[in-house]
């Protein structure tokens, strides 16, 4: 009788087994065929996935990876069928945030955010391959929470504010740098949070050492205003040479000079206007101090194009529109243009 079950189990293993293999070499070169593939063959060979089991996870995949070939308007239309997973949930939640349509951003941020990573372990995939997936579905995931925070943050309800920075929180603690630089803006600011300098110095001084230069070019700001940080001409140029080595376009600006003369007293008025305790005899040392051997290891002879030039002048018109404390605002402001700080009285 034992024989006989055994007999008639068997076909059944052998089948289950054999199509979880073939699901994994058919999934495989799905993933694998995005990359070396032409539109075409990618759609007929991801298209192979979903003819084995149409309700399984690898299929999901594979027509989310075939969705994303057809370009976005498409991708979006169909988002019911595409977007099952936190890269489809941040690519979709984009769209509408751009075309500013915060409650469908909302939504679709919200999916990616609450989504659980263990469900990866439903597709059948080779130990890297899955640990690779893993990994770009966990950044999806921590920027949809960052994403979602920073729109809930704007809200005018309480409850949804509260939200917002539970979101920020938990992505990170993980630790997600994009969202420490968020959490430490704000605070800095005052922005939506209560103003908190020391909150956003911990946050900010996390993000720049998981490499955010947005967060070391801020830090160098605070240095050398005093906002929110010791004052200290040293520390700000270290800040800006870390961001100025990964091609920030506000350190450019700063760190960057073609006349030395002319560079000594743009920096020196530049400090005259944002330096909130210093004196005369302040910022004779610190002009005697850009001279030095010591500010001079972090000074560079301007190599940008004129129109890399103009790009680092966008960049930091649009980081004046931030309404960082007034000291700061100035110090961008005279960047731009000397006079722009009289016409700021008026």
């Amino acid at each position: 009788m034992k024989k006989i079950l055994f007999i008639l189990v068997l076909p059944f293993f052998v089948c289950g087994f054999s199509k979880q293999e073939v699901l994994r070499e058919k999934f495989t070169a799905c993933i694998d065929s995005i990359e070396t593939k032409s539109v075409e063959e990618v759609r007929q060979i991801c298209s192979e996935v979903v003819k084995i089991d149409k309700k399984s996870m690898a299929a999901d995949m594979a027509e989310c990876l075939v969705g994303m070939t057809y370009g976005e308007e498409e991708f979006v239309k169909n988002a019911d069928k595409y977007g099952k997973f936190p890269v489809a949930h941040v690519a979709i939640g984009d769209h509408f945030f751009a075309e500013k349509n915060l409650e469908k951003a909302v939504y679709w941020y919200r999916k990616g955010a609450s989504y659980d990573i263990n469900k990866i372990k439903q597709i059948p995939l080779e130990e890297e391959m899955a640990q690779n997936i893993t990994d770009i579905f966990k950044k999806n995931i921590l920027d949809a929470q960052t994403k979602l925070g920073i729109i809930l943050l704007n809200s005018e309800n309480e409850k949804e504010i509260k939200e917002g920075e539970e979101w920020l929180e938990k992505a990170a603690k993980s630790p997600y740098d994009k969202a420490l630089y968020v959490l430490g803006l704000h605070y800095l600011l005052g922005m939506d949070l209560q103003k908190d300098y020391e909150k956003s110095l911990k946050y900010l001084i996390a993000s720049s050492s998981l490499g955010n230069v947005d967060a070391m070019f801020l830090l160098g700001v605070m240095s050398f205003t005093g906002v929110g940080a010791r004052e200290s001409n040293l520390l700000a140029f270290k800040a800006w040479d870390n961001a100025y080595k990964r091609n920030h376009p506000g350190a450019k600006l700063l760190l960057e000079y073609d006349d030395f003369d002319s560079y000594i007293k743009k920096l020196t008025n530049l400090k005259k206007l944002t330096a909130i305790n210093n004196d005369y005899q302040d910022i004779k040392h610190f002009t005697a101090w850009l001279k030095s051997d010591e500010a001079k290891q972090y000074l560079h002879k301007k190599k940008s194009t004129a129109e890399e030039t103009e790009k680092n002048m966008e960049w930091m018109s649009s980081f004046a529109d931030y309404g960082i404390d007034f000291a700061i605002k100035y110090r961008v402001l005279y960047l731009l243009e000397p006079n722009e700080k009289e016409k700021n009285k008026k």
